[in-house]
């Protein structure tokens, strides 16, 4: 299966962009989410200490741009720099932050979720009686 490796979509009227997180991000933000016993992406953010919030947080918003149409071009524009400051288009938006860092965290762990992934797993587990 050929995984989405970016998606665009609209959201509050503009368009974005999400990509995945590096192999190393998703794998510590899936350890994280199956120790926590969550039951989705709102009640997984919600079990996370302020730091664990902040530190995912920082990861999957860095893995969303806001797609704008200059001159004919789709230009992507980061919503959060490496440093931890949000764009001016989002930065006194506290529900879209947050909702962008659903959505991030959402599609950047919908293939593990797969039902083929998660039995693979599962079967690979009990070989090592895991």
């Amino acid at each position: 299966m050929i995984r989405e490796k970016t998606k665009t979509f609209e959201f509050q009227g503009k368009r974005w962009q999400v990509e995945k997180a590096t192999a190393l991000d998703g794998a510590n933000i899936i350890r994280k989410l199956i120790s926590s016993g969550a039951k989705g992406a709102q009640d997984f953010l919600s079990k996370l200490t302020n730091d664990e919030f902040l530190a995912i947080q920082n990861i999957l918003l860095s893995k969303v741009s806001e797609v704008q149409n200059i001159n004919n071009s789709e230009i992507m524009i980061p919503i959060i720099m490496p440093s931890g400051i949000l764009s001016n288009a989002i930065s006194e938006d506290a529900t879209l932050v947050y909702m962008l860092t659903v959505i991030s965290l959402s599609f950047n762990m919908q293939s593990f979720f797969d039902e083929s992934a998660l039995k693979e797993f599962s079967t690979i587990m009990e070989v090592f009686n895991a």
